[in-house]
């Protein structure tokens, strides 16, 4: 009797080992202890099986991105950084000398140049102390420079309402060409009294 028990346990366990390294037979034997199976302590819920497979599926889906047609550009990503700008115009020209200015619509056209940038004004500076031509000299180099500089400014980021000047270096100037230039400064006023004309003269 004893060897007959014996003998059947051994043909159980025989038929065991068979299962766990055949897995696909029709009775294998399921590994998972019983307080590994759902619902038991130990394993998660099917809610929290559920649960934790749904954040999955939106992770992935947040991390795939479509690929575009055969022939088509895919999707751009924006890696520009906050903050980031594109180069602009220099905000601050105090100190400059000769500094050009060109249009910005019409390529390879140059409005003017500025002789000094200082203290946040544009000034045009003058050697000049007569001229054959007066009237002539001032219209050229006082009304037609004033709106060079009148334009000009308007392309220099932050001195778009900069005071325009003109700084003579020659101390004897002779009285009527001093008083020309006054005159033409004067009436460059009037005809723009939202603009700051300054004028120098040497003492």
């Amino acid at each position: 009797m004893w060897r007959e028990v014996t003998m059947a346990t051994e043909r159980v366990n025989d038929q065991v080992e068979e299962d766990i390294e055949d897995p696909g037979a029709d009775h294998a034997v399921d590994r998972t202890a019983l307080s590994d199976r759902p619902g038991t302590p130990g394993y998660p819920s099917r809610a929290e099986s559920r649960e934790g497979a749904d954040t999955a599926n939106a992770t992935s889906s947040e991390l795939w991105e479509p690929s575009a047609p055969e022939g088509q550009p895919g999707p751009q990503k924006d890696l520009s950084e906050k903050g980031d700008s594109e180069p602009s115009a220099p905000s601050d020209l105090d100190g400059k000398r000769d500094y050009v200015v060109d249009d910005p619509t019409r390529p390879g056209r140059q409005i003017t140049d500025i002789d000094r940038i200082e203290d946040g004004t544009l000034w045009e500076e003058k050697s000049a102390s007569s001229a054959v031509d007066i009237d002539k000299w001032v219209s050229k180099h006082i009304d037609k420079k004033f709106d060079s500089y009148l334009e000009a400014r308007r392309h220099l980021k932050g001195y778009e309402n900069a005071p325009i000047g003109f700084s003579f270096s020659e101390p004897s100037a002779d009285p009527e060409f001093r008083s020309a230039v006054e005159n033409a400064i004067e009436e460059l006023q009037k005809s723009h009294p939202d603009v700051t004309i300054r004028l120098e003269w040497p003492q």
